[in-house]
């Protein structure tokens, strides 16, 4: 059994949900831009998701749906004081943007994870920095490449009858 709270203790944070909230069943596109220009587009096409920014890219699912579904049912403590750069988000880690169905749009900003407990800082569409009360940001990538899928082709080994490598070499003339 946890010990009473003493008349001397700070209340316990209130949490409350994201507002507006776009439900996981609604998302259709998740957008994720990287502080070094680099961006993540996912789109649910068919009930699949689909990597269209890098174009052609395998796209490994989990990542999305994992960071997907922390989105759907963020929690949120009071707003903090101070600049954002105490924060983490001066250069935010990630600036996330989920597209609904219904065209509705909501964008928030991945900043520091905080020094204790499981929380990340996050910028709120109406311009407040938030804790979260789950930690995102081991779920946003370092890099597009990140979320890649680890299968180099669909074929299983019986399929594979040669594998060939072919490498352009520089001439003299080219250096």
């Amino acid at each position: 059994e946890p010990p009473e709270p003493s008349p001397d203790s700070p209340p316990d944070r209130e949490w409350t949900e994201l507002t507006p909230r776009i439900p996981l069943d609604e998302l259709r596109e998740i957008t994720v831009a990287l502080p070094d220009g680099g961006q993540l587009v996912c789109e649910k096409r068919a009930g699949e998701g689909t990597a269209t920014q890098p174009p052609g890219m395998p796209l490994e699912t989990r990542h999305v749906e994992t960071l997907a579904g922390a989105l759907a049912r963020l929690e949120l403590g009071p707003a903090l004081d101070g600049p954002g750069t105490a924060y983490g988000l001066e250069r935010p880690r990630a600036t996330v943007t989920l597209v609904g169905v219904a065209e509705q749009r909501l964008t928030l900003q991945i900043g520091d994870d905080a020094p204790v407990g499981a929380s990340t800082y996050v910028l709120t569409p109406d311009g407040q920095t938030r804790p979260s009360r789950s930690a995102l940001g081991s779920l946003v990538p370092d890099s597009p490449a990140q979320w890649r899928s680890g299968e180099v082709t669909g074929l299983s080994r019986a399929q594979i009858k040669e594998v060939i490598v072919r490498e352009r070499l520089l001439d003299a003339v080219d250096g």
